[in-house]
């Protein structure tokens, strides 16, 4: 019998590669569990950027907890240096609220920060380039440089506000929410 060759390894991991699927919504995410190593991925990438574990095959000595999860809602969220506290509300759902704390957590052994920089590099060329694209097609980069000069030119007692005064002073020529909800037949928060 021959054995993959993988299994032989000196520094045996396994990775997880979605072959096929059939009938599986495509904002659904993968969530696979081995031991206590968790890891998920949208369905969309998994085919092409495996799901990596620490674990070699043949050190697996559990079954694996796979689910299939599919997002409520979305939000992003920029982190201010000074704060812990913040309360995130996901308007497209209407009345979600989302309250969190954050706070430093214990440090990664280095084989850990190794394995998780080693498989973000990898992943982060891709992102990088899509990121870079996208960036470039909306002006957001030179945007935003210029936000953070005029906040260094002004000094701001509250720079935040100050940023937020300067974003809400330009007016998109795009449809806002309210005239979307508006118009009959309109399908918001997709």
């Amino acid at each position: 019998t021959h054995l993959p060759q993988f299994l032989f390894s000196a520094v045996a991991t396994m990775e997880i590669l979605v072959d096929h699927s059939l009938g599986i919504p495509t904002d659904a995410i993968l969530s696979v569990r081995c031991g206590g190593t968790r890891r998920q991925a949208p369905m969309e990438t998994i085919c092409n950027h495996p799901l990596k574990f620490p674990q070699g095959l043949g050190e697996v000595g559990e079954p694996l907890k796979i689910d299939l999860l599919q997002p409520l809602a979305s939000a992003r969220l920029v982190l201010h240096p000074y704060e812990d506290l913040y309360s995130i509300s996901f308007q497209e759902k209407g009345g979600m609220l989302l309250g969190m704390k954050m706070s430093p957590s214990s440090a990664l052994s280095a084989a850990q920060a190794d394995a998780e920089q080693a498989a973000a590099e990898s992943q982060g060329k891709d992102a990088a380039n899509s990121a870079k694209d996208y960036l470039e097609q909306h002006g957001l980069l030179k945007y935003v440089q210029s936000l953070l000069h005029a906040v260094i030119q002004a000094k701001p007692t509250d720079p935040y506000a100050y940023m937020i005064e300067q974003l809400s002073a330009a007016q998109s020529k795009r449809p806002t929410l309210a005239d979307i909800v508006s118009r009959p037949g309109s399908a918001v928060g997709a």
